[in-house]
């Protein structure tokens, strides 16, 4: 202490080199662990830099040449599939007015109600094809005019295969209505267009799925759904599906299917019939086996999507007259 009393400006001198020592310590520590870090983020950018000029991905000229081929390509064949598919299906009728349509609505359910009493087929209590609101006397949107008669001859094309095959009864059926139903929707380009297009209940809830897996798909193809509950035997269901399945007017998607065997419990033995003489054996020779499996009584709940795709041509047509439109403006 003496000494600093002494010589107190070489004190402080030295007082002022220290603490300049630890500061500059400091930053050197901090600037050596920021380098570092900076380094090893450089090294490990360069390693994925280098690493994607060796793949074919990399936006280089050449690449970008085969990518842009391979879309072009890729396109054709999904167009031309596309026409493929759009000329296996039945045309919208678009002059089709709501008188006409009400009236075919009518006669085209009294006609499939009459033809399953004869098949043998139970239908649900009033039943018209999906459109029973509209033959309550609801109001119809004239865009969806088109589009209602299409979906109303799928669904009697479905109830036929249904005759067809020996379906014992339709329980329950229930379609969803697509977007052109709803009273303030708009075509597409118009001023007020309303963008909201999730489909809506018949009786005004919640969809049928809320999540339906093509809604990404509509510049290609449009889903019409509709839910079913059958009752039926083994083969009769097995008919049935392959029917739906090789149908040549319509394309019927079944994207839900669950069953369950009203008959539960195996049979009693006093259910049984008394085995018979075996024909083409000796006498005393019984058939004492009876087929258990494809006995079965069965209830099969469906989600069936009618798919129609979209006319490439209409689409090309209408990206056109956009682009005029864009050119002009």
């Amino acid at each position: 202490m003496d000494w600093i009393k002494q010589n107190r400006f070489l004190a402080g001198f030295l007082g002022i080199v220290g603490l300049g020592v630890l500061a500059f310590g400091a930053l050197f520590y901090l600037s050596w662990k920021s380098y570092k870090a900076s380094d090893l983020s450089y090294k490990r950018e360069a390693n994925v830099l280098s690493n994607l000029e060796r793949q074919d991905i990399f936006p280089n000229d050449e690449n970008l040449r085969a990518v842009t081929a391979a879309v072009a390509d890729y396109e054709a064949a999904a167009l031309e599939l596309q026409a493929e598919a759009a000329t296996h299906q039945q045309p919208l009728k678009e002059g089709l007015t709501e008188p006409e349509f009400r009236e075919q609505m009518n006669v085209l359910s009294e006609a499939v109600n009459a033809a399953a009493q004869q098949g043998g087929l139970s239908l649900p209590d009033d039943f018209a094809l999906g459109m029973e609101s509209y033959k309550a006397g609801a109001s119809i949107n004239s865009h969806a005019i088109p589009l209602l008669e299409w979906e109303m001859q799928a669904i009697n094309r479905l109830v036929t295969h249904a005759i067809d095959t020996g379906i014992t009864a339709i329980d329950h059926h229930r379609r969803d209505p697509f977007a052109q139903e709803q009273p303030d929707w708009k075509p597409e380009g118009s001023d007020d267009e309303d963008r909201d297009d999730d489909r809506f209940d018949d009786d005004g809830g919640d969809r049928l799925d809320s999540e339906n897996p093509m809604s990404t798909a509509s510049g290609v193809l449009s889903t019409f759904r509709c839910e079913l509950t059958l009752a039926a035997s083994y083969e009769s269901l097995q008919s049935f599906l392959n029917a739906i399945a090789a149908d040549d007017e319509y394309f019927m998607w079944p994207r839900r299917f669950r069953i369950e065997n009203t008959i539960k419990s195996s049979p009693l033995e006093s259910d049984l019939d008394k085995p018979q003489q075996l024909q083409g054996a000796e006498e005393g020779v019984l058939a004492d086996a009876q087929i258990l499996f494809g006995n079965e009584q069965i209830v099969a709940n469906l989600l069936i999507d009618f798919v129609r795709f979209e006319d490439p041509a209409a689409d090309s047509s209408a990206a056109g007259d956009n682009g005029e439109d864009e050119d002009e403006a």
